[in-house]
């Protein structure tokens, strides 16, 4: 069961939705997948507040430090017209030169996929030392915490592997992960991500049926299901359909014909 602080903001709408429509605390918990006081904290909290999205406290800023970011995003914007040709590393270094204000960058998921031959890791291991490296000199930084390794073997007896090692972290190997809302399984078969794909859906569903029992026009239920339901059954259905059993593929076909 899923504690409170785990459930993602659409989870917590879904509560707090089902709750206004007179749904049981016990059915609620079921339908979301959490404890039941997970539901009567959220709900209490949204009754009380009218939000259930998480808020940091407010941050007093003063002129001073207002105008100091004022004057680092100006800095910014001359270094960039200046040398319009720079790479990210060469403007970050000149803005911050002389500031006490750093230009902090953000990436978004990176992966590596390398091919062993032979049992030889050397060039696998080589480019991660130097993806590692390369973030180093470019001022960004691995999330080793978030960083897994997949691997995929099809040999009946495969060999023990050593760690992978990034910046003295050691990154653990999983079954499988999401990889840009898909699940990739290490046997390369789509039966989890379906799995995770049809519960997901199916949650969704349940607030198309409470509005039906409101009599909305046809076409805004059609709406709901285009873009609530629909939406999620055809992530990615280009890559992983094709692959998927004739039993998960009547069970997709089940909720798209809902």
């Amino acid at each position: 069961m899923s504690r409170c602080k785990d459930l993602s903001e659409f989870d917590k709408g879904q509560i707090v939705m089902a709750r206004r429509l007179d749904q049981s605390i016990s059915k609620t918990a079921a339908l979301v997948g959490c404890s039941q006081s997970a539901v009567v904290s959220i709900y209490q909290k949204w009754s009380m507040e009218g939000t259930v999205v998480n808020r940091r406290p407010p941050r007093v800023m003063g002129r001073a430090q207002r105008r100091t970011d004022s004057r680092v995003e100006r800095r910014l914007a001359r270094v960039i017209r200046s040398n319009r040709r720079a790479t990210v590393a060469q403007t970050a270094e000149e803005v911050n030169a002389g500031s006490d204000r750093k230009l902090l960058k953000f990436a978004d998921d990176t992966t590596v996929i390398g091919l062993i031959q032979d049992g030889d890791e050397s060039a696998y291991r080589q480019e991660i030392e130097q993806l590692a490296a390369w973030c180093s000199r470019n001022n960004l930084e691995l999330n080793t915490l978030k960083t897994v390794e997949m691997i995929v073997d099809f040999r009946r007896n495969t060999p023990a592997l050593p760690p992978l090692t990034i910046m003295n972290s050691t990154v653990p190997t999983v079954a499988s992960f999401r990889f840009l809302g898909t699940t990739i399984s290490q046997d390369l078969k789509w039966d989890t991500h379906i799995d995770a794909t049809i519960k997901k859906a199916q949650q969704r569903l349940y607030f198309l049926r409470q509005l039906r029992k409101f009599n909305l026009p046809q076409e805004l239920l059609i709406h709901f299901y285009s873009a609530v339901i629909e939406s999620v059954l055809c992530t990615s259905i280009t890559v992983w359909f094709g692959s998927a059993t004739k039993s998960d593929m009547r069970r997709l076909q089940r909720m798209a014909g809902v």
